[in-house]
């Protein structure tokens, strides 16, 4: 080979020079090139180790891919508007008191008044039995000759704060005249607990809250002109 070089001409030799360096700088560059570029991957691809800079790019398939959009939420059932309470009236709340769940009863039959406005002479108020709407109340309170609108008649029982209901049926002695109206008034320390009225032939049975109730007084008011009537409270009964 040293004597092929001898006897080659100068063009040839700096022809193949030339071709030397040049492969020299390959073999150069190639060296000069940061180890990250050398690794390789199963697939064959240079990997780039951390820290070099390289950033992973998302895949289209990752671009496109987005959640499902939210369903929309149902509207809000509409409520039916409920009815405002309202106070209940005398019949409903004569209505809620359960008189079977006392222990004790005790007939007013015979009590005392303390106090009562008797104030003219024929009137009077007594226990004793009367017929009002064909039923019998042997054990009543009547006020009898006075029930009128400018005398009407009352009279007052103490309680002593013992007792818990009243029962008691209301209405005129069948012995009464006739085409007047007789209106009945319960009241219980100054408070009115129960009011109705009843004209001849009609009845009706209250059922009284009377609960720390120290005296109750029973009130009975006729018509204008003083008439032949009979008031009748039959046969009162209270519970504890």
């Amino acid at each position: 080979m040293f004597e092929y070089w001898r006897n080659a001409n100068a063009a040839l030799k700096w022809t193949i020079l030339g071709s030397v360096c040049a492969g020299l700088s390959v073999i150069v560059g190639c060296l000069a090139l940061p180890p990250a570029y050398l690794q390789v991957t199963d697939q064959g691809t240079p990997s780039p180790s951390p820290g070099s800079g390289a950033t992973e790019s998302s895949t289209p398939a990752d671009d496109m891919v987005s959640s499902p959009p939210a369903s929309p939420s149902p509207a809000p059932s509409e409520a039916t508007p409920s009815e405002s309470p309202t106070s209940p009236g005398p019949d409903d709340q004569d209505a809620e008191i359960d008189l079977d769940g006392f222990e004790e009863q005790e007939e007013m039959f015979g009590w005392g008044p303390a106090d009562h406005n008797v104030q003219f002479l024929g009137s009077r108020i007594d226990w004793e039995g009367a017929t009002v709407n064909a039923t019998d109340y042997p054990d009543s309170l009547v006020f009898a000759d006075g029930v009128c609108g400018t005398n009407d008649l009352w009279a007052e029982f103490d309680l002593s704060r013992e007792w818990s209901a009243l029962e008691v049926a209301i209405g005129l002695g069948d012995e009464s005249q006739s085409g007047e109206t007789v209106s009945f008034e319960i009241i219980g320390d100054d408070e009115r607990l129960a009011r109705s009225s009843a004209a001849l032939g009609e009845s009706e049975t209250l059922v009284i809250d009377v609960e720390d109730v120290l005296r109750i007084r029973f009130s009975a008011d006729g018509p204008s002109s003083c008439q032949d009537i009979q008031a009748v409270w039959g046969d009162p009964v209270l519970y504890r």
